[in-house]
């Protein structure tokens, strides 16, 4: 009887441990995948558009990479009228996205709360220009 508790002990220890570390990787590489396809300039953001036309339209590799280019000589207009368009429909917007944060924001200890600071900062400043708070 005491060799099957033990047993089960083990067993439970070793799911809980696999349930961790693979909440500590899927939380890793979504983290990394977020930060490229929100990075500074979206480059990994851009590279994902281009494999999904290249995939659909069965491009050529000139063809690819002659629209690859298309996409980043244009990429810093892009940005700017997204900017704009932010900044033109931005006080509702802000409105509504700082009720949301500060809902999240109470789910979070002080040490999350940092993080999720720093993180609301760097999101308004991408699609505002500037951080309102």
């Amino acid at each position: 009887m005491k060799r099957n508790w033990k047993l089960i002990g083990i067993l439970l220890g070793v799911f809980v441990l696999g349930a961790a570390t693979g909440s500590a990787l899927t939380r890793f590489f979504v983290h990394r995948q977020m930060a490229g396809l929100f990075g500074p300039e979206g480059e990994r953001s851009r590279r994902f558009k281009l494999r999904a036309l290249s995939r659909r339209l069965d491009l050529s590799a000139s063809q690819e990479r002659a629209v690859g280019e298309i996409m980043r000589r244009h990429s810093p207009e892009r940005r700017r009228l997204m900017r704009e368009a932010m900044q033109a429909c931005g006080p509702r917007m802000r409105a509504h996205k700082a009720a949301v944060d500060a809902e999240i924001r109470q789910l979070l200890s002080p040490e999350q709360q940092k993080r999720f600071d720093e993180l609301v900062r760097m999101q308004d400043r991408k699609w505002f220009g500037h951080p309102p708070r």
